[in-house]
């Protein structure tokens, strides 16, 4: 469906003309298709939920004592003991407060809020990680899956194409020159899972970049990338506090950033570059980490702790609104053309897929990312092709060669099955394949003989009439004129055949004598 685009689900089992395809239909039909589709899951295990606290609610009271039995017992009885504050029910306290025998299996655990993809998702993660080491430049940057639906999980970011939706924060392979073709291919991946309360944007970004680079969860069986790796990233990430950080573990990373980040040198900050022209640059040292400021259409900061502060001759091309537009090279610093070449890792992917998506509008977001899982798993497997072998072959082929492969059995099973456009059962049913007309020719007897009748006309209306057309392949006498055409009829509908067969057979067993018998010598 990525290929072939239809602008419903159900047009790809379609009747009319220029909807409908034959290999839809030859692999299941429509009905089963939306069947699957609604009770697809991708984990069967529900996690039990903890009993909500419902206020408003009271303790029954207990039942009152007949006053005739409740005078004698008081007096027997010692006086009672000091009042207590009232308890509130066992089902309204805290978990940690309950009872041992009724707390939930989950009580003091997390909610995962991924259990229904779970499963899937680890396999996922695990098996980009495992099948493909990654070069030495990488980088992350964020993925929209479009979505409207109802979650938590839910994004609104105006800026971007894909402006509501789930986010994911990637990890892909940049552009290498020694190893052009890999570059795209998604290392790893985590789902963003909304707010989280007291956590800052700066200590959330550091917290993604490190468990991508070193995952930490002990029930995902992912290794670590290693070290000497150099990642790019952009202003979202981009702080000194977390490029210390992955300088630590002998990681390098360079990246844009945002002025108003804490510990940006106040000498970079303001106008620097009054009446200068482009390609003008100042950089400062912190440290291990690099700042530069550089001036193109507006001020560019950069971080880096991959670069010096050199000038090499480094130039980039930028087009010239006074010359109309002319191209010029532009003097850069030295992470200019880096980053510019190798961020775009995530943008190859997310082009790549949208040649050939298969995300459809859904109400549910698991299904989201079972659509997202499919596209990952068939862009990275190109990928993969496209870079071990030397055989050179498209996107477009490579998922049209696949679909064969995987559908080989069900389409060769199921090749003569009728199809059924639904509605009632009915008397007459669309015949098989080798019925149709295109799998036998009318013939036409020589005038000279004399003609014979048509055995639909005979049995649909008892009509005797005198034709000179028959199907050789069948063996029977039928109407092929511009006024009658029972030769489409008969091959059409296959419990008219055969009922027709039968007739013939009978009339062939009580008078062989009759003109219902094709003579190949009379024939044209």
């Amino acid at each position: 469906m990525g290929i072939v685009r239809l602008p419903a689900i159900t047009d790809y089992w379609s009747n009319k003309r220029f909807l409908g395809h034959i290999d839809f239909k030859s692999v299941m039909s429509c009905r089963r298709f939306n069947a699957i589709m609604r009770a697809f899951m991708m984990n069967t295990f529900t996690p039990p939920r903890r009993p909500q606290n419902t206020p408003g609610l009271a303790a029954a009271a207990p039942p009152a004592t007949e006053p005739a039995v409740a005078a004698p017992l008081a007096a027997a009885l010692p006086p009672p003991p000091a009042a207590r504050p009232p308890q509130p029910p066992a089902d309204q306290r805290p978990v940690d407060q309950q009872p041992a025998d009724q707390q939930p299996d989950n009580a003091g655990v997390p909610e995962d809020r991924l259990f229904k993809i779970r499963p899937v998702l680890d396999h996922i993660k695990h098996t980009c990680r495992q099948l493909y080491h990654p070069g030495q430049d990488i980088c992350i940057d964020e993925r929209m899956l479009r979505f409207k639906g109802r979650s938590g999980m839910k994004q609104h970011m105006p800026k971007k194409p894909i402006k509501w939706g789930l986010k994911l924060w990637v990890l892909a392979t940049s552009w290498d020159p020694n190893f052009p073709l890999g570059a795209g291919y998604v290392v790893d991946f985590d789902v963003y899972l909304g707010s989280q309360e007291g956590a800052t944007e700066e200590g959330l970004t550091s917290k993604v970049v490190i468990e991508l680079l070193q995952p930490r969860n002990p029930d995902t069986p992912a290794r670590s990338l290693g070290k000497g790796y150099h990642l790019y990233l952009d202003n979202y990430y981009s702080s000194k506090q977390l490029f210390e950080k992955l300088r630590d573990i002998h990681i390098y990373a360079a990246g844009t950033i945002r002025r108003l980040r804490r510990g940006f040198p106040p000498q970079l900050k303001g106008k620097l570059f009054a009446g200068q022209h482009r390609g003008a640059w100042r950089w400062t040292r912190d440290g291990q980490c690099l700042y530069v400021v550089w001036k193109d259409s507006v001020d560019c900061a950069l971080l880096t702790t991959i670069h010096a502060g050199t000038y090499d001759g480094n130039t980039v091309e930028r087009r010239s609104k006074a010359n109309g537009g002319a191209v010029k090279e532009v003097p850069a610093p030295p992470v200019i053309p880096d980053y510019n070449k190798k961020m775009g890792g995530v943008d190859l992917f997310d082009q790549m897929n949208s040649f050939y998506a298969v995300l459809r509008k859904v109400f549910c977001w698991p299904m989201v990312y079972l659509f997202n899982f499919l596209e990952t798993a068939t862009t990275n497997s190109y990928i993969l092709y496209r870079s071990c072998s030397d055989n050179k072959i498209s996107h477009k082929d490579f998922i049209l060669k696949l679909v064969e492969e995987l559908v080989a059995g069900l389409s060769a099973s199921n090749k003569y099955q009728a199809q059924r456009t639904g509605g009632r059962p009915g008397n007459i049913t669309a015949a098989p394949d080798y019925m149709r007309p295109m799998y036998h020719m009318p013939a036409w007897m020589l005038k000279t003989c004399s003609g014979r009748q048509c055995i639909v006309c005979r049995l649909r209306e008892n009509r005797r009439t005198c034709i000179y057309s028959c199907c050789v392949d069948c063996g029977i006498f039928l109407c092929f004129t511009g006024q009658r055409n029972c030769f489409k009829v008969y091959h059409q509908y296959s419990m008219l055949a055969k009922q027709c067969r039968l007739e013939v057979s009978r009339l062939r067993r009580e008078r062989p004598e009759d003109s219902i018998f094709i003579y190949r010598e009379e024939l044209m």
